[in-house]
């Protein structure tokens, strides 16, 4: 468990294999102006790509462009692509998507009200929610 909690420290990812470092940076430490994205980038050459604000549909469409190039990281940034939210470097050069679209809640069905979840209350448990906002 300890080797996990220094992995994921950015001071100390450096000590790490590149097969088993954390390549894909979201933290709230990251720049909010992105006009400093290229220097938080080139600061940090075990970061291969920063994904800026709400995460979940920049990642899920960097995992789809990356499943198409077998997940050849290089092979990705060559290409130059635009991936919407996502921002990485390819020669020096900063490449960013478009802003992401933002998950409207409203219009993500709720695992638990439509049963997705059930198995995990049969044994009369409570479900419990954490949020960050």
């Amino acid at each position: 468990m300890e080797i996990m909690k220094e992995m994921y420290d950015r001071e100390n990812a450096e000590k790490y294999d590149n097969r088993i470092k954390d390549r894909n940076w979201r933290d709230p430490n990251s720049p909010a102006d992105p006009k400093k994205f290229t220097q938080f980038l080139k600061e940090r050459p075990l970061v291969d790509f920063l994904i800026f604000r709400d995460g979940e549909i920049p990642f899920s469409k960097l995992l789809e462009e990356l499943e198409l190039v077998d997940f050849n990281v290089a092979e990705l940034k060559q290409s130059k692509k635009n991936i919407p939210g996502c921002n990485y470097l390819w020669n020096e050069k900063l490449i960013s998507g478009e802003p992401p679209l933002r998950i409207i809640p409203e219009e993500v069905p709720s695992p638990y009200l439509t049963g997705l979840f059930d198995h995990f209350f049969k044994d009369n448990l409570i479900p419990a929610i954490q949020t960050n906002n």
